[in-house]
């Protein structure tokens, strides 16, 4: 914990080095506080900075706020975070007998998506939305032993308890005359992740209480939540700041939504919609047309294969950025993979085209030929194409060849009686 110790403002800022008076230093500082691979100690560390001043405060929160990550077993802290950024606040006259706000917290699941997801950390770190002016009664100089505090704010009265996945903070509010943060707080929310809530009241939670309120969000990442529909999504659209769209296995989202998004979001660079089989050619040609800066495409599915076909995918290759393209059971053919090799070439990376009923050999050879920064082709049950001379130098050019079981003994027949290394754990796939 902090040794705490108040002293006055001007003595305290007179004391700091100049570098840690600028707010982008102090954001880089307290990043390496938030817990990682090497560190699974929760929050604790990152939260006691929310305590120290308004500049650490203001640092830290970003860092906490940013990206916000619930999963099926967080839905209570889901429901407490809509609740919470969909507060309304009374507008009153800045003056310090007006200032007027709930004194009840909310406990908020935040986490980093890419830690959650490697290291399972989750937290329900934010159990306190309100910061209280309480001047220090200290007037006495500051020891070198002490961690200053600033005039301007106080610590808040607060318990911290921490294990290996979890850090929970306990906070009792104080009878003074709070300031809400939350408005700060909204704005700094720039991504949500949600993954696996099936419950039907996510669409209100949505549309009703965060679109409304974090205006700012870049990134929105729905995976399997059965209920999401259009109309949750669509407020957060109308704010036209999104770049970053994941709605795999929300099947209930149509090419409505995906036009409205093709309208509003221009600057759309990573769309995610597997699963989604009611979102056809229609609105895929919208998001070609409009959204030129796409870079990655997943449209693969299992059924619905004939909504998505040439029609959209060679607009996408002629009009957008893309690198990234997921056409595993679309129905498409080597007419299709043609044009994106001959218009894409050297910017394509990854490609998949698993279930593809349709693709030859000429595809195989088209990529062999015209991209040589392909980093994965991913080819199962195209049972069309059997040049494994082809597949093995692609494997040996590095790029990893996902197969089937069937694809991955008749390449392995092949090479073995043309006396070639075929490296079955690299490059085949686990069904």
């Amino acid at each position: 914990m902090f040794i705490t110790k108040h002293c006055k403002s001007d003595q305290y800022f007179d004391s700091l080095h100049p570098a840690l008076l600028i707010p982008e230093i102090v954001s880089h500082i307290l990043s390496f506080t938030l817990p990682d691979e090497t560190n699974e100690h929760g929050f604790g560390d990152v939260l006691q900075c929310l305590q120290v001043n308004n500049l650490w405060h203001d640092c830290a929160a970003r860092l906490l706020w940013r990206n916000v990550t619930f999963d099926e077993s967080s839905y209570n802290s889901f429901t407490k975070f809509a609740n919470t950024v969909g507060e309304q606040l009374e507008k009153r006259e800045e003056t310090d007998d007006d200032i007027q706000t709930s004194n009840t917290a909310s406990s908020l699941a935040v986490a980093n998506n890419s830690i959650i997801r490697q290291t399972g950390l989750f937290s329900n770190c934010l159990d306190f939305l309100f910061i209280h002016t309480t001047p220090p009664t200290a007037d006495k100089d500051c020891d070198d032993n002490s961690t200053i505090v600033s005039d301007d704010i106080s610590l808040l009265n607060s318990s911290i308890s921490t294990n290996s996945s979890t850090t929970t903070i306990t906070v009792s509010l104080s009878p003074n005359k709070p300031i809400s943060n939350i408005p700060f707080y909204r704005s700094v929310v720039r991504s949500i992740t949600i993954r696996k809530i099936k419950k039907d009241t996510i669409n209100e939670l949505l549309s009703d209480k965060i679109a409304r309120h974090c205006t700012r969000l870049e990134h929105i990442d729905l995976y399997i939540c059965d209920h999401v529909n259009n109309a949750a999504l669509s407020p957060i659209i109308q704010h036209g700041q999104l770049t970053h769209v994941s709605l795999a296995g929300c099947y209930q989202i149509t090419d409505a939504c995906i036009m409205q998004m093709a309208d509003r979001c221009r600057q759309l660079q990573h769309l995610d919609l597997r699963a989604c089989g009611q979102i056809s050619d229609v609105s895929i040609s919208a998001i070609a047309m409009q959204c030129r800066a796409l870079k990655h495409l997943n449209v693969g599915r299992v059924r619905d294969r004939h909504r998505i076909t040439v029609k959209s995918i060679r607009l996408i290759a002629l009009h957008t950025k893309v690198t990234v393209l997921g056409l595993a059971g679309c129905q498409v053919d080597d007419e299709c993979m043609l044009l994106l090799a001959q218009y894409r070439h050297r910017d394509l990376e990854r490609i998949s085209v698993n279930s593809c009923h349709h693709i030859t050999n000429v595809t195989i050879r088209a990529y062999a030929r015209y991209c040589p920064n392909l980093s994965v082709f991913e080819m199962k049950e195209c049972h069309l194409i059997n040049d494994w001379e082809t597949v093995v130098m692609l494997a040996q050019r590095k790029v990893l060849m996902t197969l089937c079981e069937q694809q991955d003994r008749a390449c392995s027949a092949w090479a073995q009686q043309q006396g070639v290394t075929w490296d079955v754990k690299s490059s085949r796939s686990k069904n």
